[in-house]
């Protein structure tokens, strides 16, 4: 009955593996990889090394060693000896909790290389082969066997072996692999465990994924060399007439690709395509991936094309658009490796959104950055995937309530500030942020005057010919004020408004609506000594909203009594200072600077500004030379 019992052995291995895949919601343990992970982060940190509370330290630690006691020595034994590890653990544990010793350099390097064992031991295929052979040995304990099975899917996935994948290779084999007669238990269990032991498959994977309301109003952006994004249509008509700009995996396509395009809906004219309507366009990226397995490649390209999207939002971008599909096609070689069909996000246009597509800055912004950019996609571990991780939280946290906005909003400012190496994130903001909040408030209102004259004076709406018609198309037109080309987006027109506004204040009727705004900007920049008591005025203000924000967040974060009305107010201010954190460090970053000297920079020019103020330089040439 031996043949009996091999069966009974192969479907326990086989229940524990699907089983161990779904982990319960209150855990005990924390899978052993994201912990070192986490450790890792912590010591790379400065300021969480040296600022952090102990218990903070030790809790991790705890993690770690909790973590690593299940593991059985036989795996273990591949990243050192066992009890060695857990000794150092414990002692780093009580050293962390002593005052004197904690900030230790010694000590952080001890730390260290206890992930440095744990990972370059347990991703070995000798770890795996261990951990195979400890499942199988525990089968016939359900409990034990599914602990062994996540354990074994921790270092599996930690080698670089994705685990939904290789569950079902696992299964392919433990059921015979489709061959009759079927292969005895044990043969099948021992071909099982060699899929665990191989090596991870890598290589240079192509991912296509999905944007909805996307307008690339180009057929191709290339966004570096290795991010491709093409207008839906466009992409369409490649299928149907290939010609020399088609992509090689359209031509490889075996029918994937196309229906990930929707290209037969595209191409039927008797079926107009909703992509074909300005207001809800569709786009494809394509993300060359190197050295990656399919799962990595597939992660990564996500957070790829999120990033574009999060770039635009960051300058104002609804947050709306750019929205990743859960589909997606991938090639290896030349050829289609794996594709994933889910049900399609509903892509009808709201007129919020349809508005903000006519408006949406995103391309122009992928085009401007797109040599920079493209040398940092697809987004490698490090601070452009920090950053990019950040850019990400902020976007979501534009469908979130305003107090969830205003935690991600600080969270983002602090991480930055420590990026920035300012002591405080209070300071970081008030000497660094704030200059640059008081002089954006001053543009924009520039550019506001410009747009509700050129779009909304009611003088426009009278036929031509009728003198209140011709009176607004003088000042629309007049090349010295430039209003259109404010209105449109030309941030170098501003100087010309701003060195003219008396002109402009002289061409209103008395009793024009906006007469009493154009003034009080005339008032404004009348000298240098005016544009300066308005900068003054201006940074006072900024002073007051963080103060508010500060205490507001700190309400939030530590339980105090909170005003819902106060969170509503801050919160646009809070965003305005993570955004503009974030896109100062992205752009020093895209030009090869770390995060203290953009804004060591930025400083600077705020500075300089200040000084040409008082200097009585052209207040024109001052509030719009960088």
């Amino acid at each position: 009955m031996g043949w009996v019992e091999d069966e009974e052995k192969l479907d326990r291995v086989e229940t524990a593996l699907r089983s161990s895949l779904q982990r319960p919601p209150f855990p005990e343990l924390v899978g052993l990889p994201h912990l070192v992970q986490e450790l890792r982060s912590w010591l790379k940190d400065d300021r969480q090394w040296r600022h952090a509370r102990a218990a903070g330290w030790r809790s991790l630690v705890r993690d770690v060693e909790a973590s690593l006691v299940p593991y059985p020595t036989s795996v273990l034994a591949h990243a050192g000896d066992r009890s060695d590890l857990l000794d150092e653990l414990q002692e780093c544990d009580r050293e962390l909790g002593q005052e004197e010793l904690r900030r230790e350099e010694m000590l952080r390097r001890r730390l260290g290389r206890i992930c440095d064992q744990l990972e370059a031991g347990l991703i070995t295929s000798e770890a795996r082969t261990a951990a195979w052979d400890d499942l199988v040995a525990r089968n016939a304990s359900q409990g034990q066997a599914r602990a062994s099975a996540a354990r074994l899917f921790d270092v599996t996935a930690w080698a670089g072996l994705e685990s939904e994948g290789l569950l079902q290779a696992l299964e392919f084999y433990l059921e015979g692999q489709r061959q009759r007669p079927i292969a005895s238990a044990r043969l099948r269990l021992a071909r099982a465990g060699a899929q665990v032991a191989r090596a991870p498959d890598r290589g240079i994977i192509t991912v296509w994924l999905r944007i909805l309301f996307a307008p690339i109003h180009a057929g191709m952006l290339a966004v570096g060399s290795n991010v491709q994004i093409y207008q839906a249509s466009w992409l369409a008509a490649k299928f149907a007439n290939p010609d020399a700009a088609t992509p090689t995996d359209v031509l490889n396509d075996d029918g994937s690709l196309r229906s990930l395009c929707r290209a037969d809906e595209l191409l039927n004219p008797s079926n107009p395509p909703v992509a074909a309507h300005v207001e809800t366009p569709w786009a494809l990226v394509s993300i060359e991936v190197p050295n990656a397995t399919t799962q990595e490649a597939v992660g990564r390209a996500r957070r790829t094309a999120a990033t574009l999207g999060a770039l635009g939002t960051l300058y104002g971008a609804d947050p709306s658009l750019w929205r990743i599909d859960d589909s997606f096609v991938t090639f290896r070689a030349g050829r289609r490796s794996a594709a994933t069909f889910a049900a399609p996000v509903a892509d009808s246009a709201s007129f919020t959104e349809r508005v903000a597509v006519s408006r949406d800055p995103t391309a122009g912004l992928l085009r401007h950055n797109a040599l920079r950019l493209g040398k940092q996609l697809p987004t490698t571990p490090g601070r452009m995937d920090e950053i990019a991780e950040l850019m990400l939280w902020l976007r979501e946290a534009h469908s979130s309530p305003p107090a969830s906005r205003l935690v991600l909003c600080d969270r983002a400012i602090e991480t930055v500030s420590g990026w920035a190496g300012v002591a405080t994130p209070r300071r970081f903001v008030e000497m660094h942020l704030i200059p640059s909040w008081s002089r954006r408030q001053m543009l924009g209102e520039v550019r506001a005057i410009a747009i509700e004259i050129f779009y909304n004076d009611q003088r426009r709406v009278f036929p031509a010919g009728d003198p209140r018609h011709d009176a607004w198309a003088e000042v629309a037109s007049d090349p010295t004020l430039r209003l259109r080309d404010i209105a449109e987006g030309d941030a170098g027109a501003l100087k010309a408004l701003i060195a003219n506004v008396d002109k402009l204040l002289a061409r209103l009727p008395l009793d024009h609506p906006d007469w009493d705004q154009v003034g009080r900007l005339a008032r404004q920049v009348a000298s240098p000594r005016a544009t300066l008591d308005w900068l003054k005025d201006l940074t006072k203000k900024g002073m007051a909203n963080e103060a508010r924000r500060s205490r507001t967040r700190n309400a939030l974060v530590h339980g105090g009594p909170l005003s819902g009305p106060t969170v509503n107010v801050v919160i646009a201010f809070a965003q305005y200072m993570a955004d503009e954190a974030l896109a100062r460090t992205l752009e020093g970053f895209l030009d090869g600077e770390d995060a203290c000297t953009a804004f060591m920079k930025l400083g600077h020019q705020g500075d300089r500004l200040t000084r040409r103020l008082r200097a009585g330089e052209p207040v024109a040439d001052v509030l719009t030379w960088f």
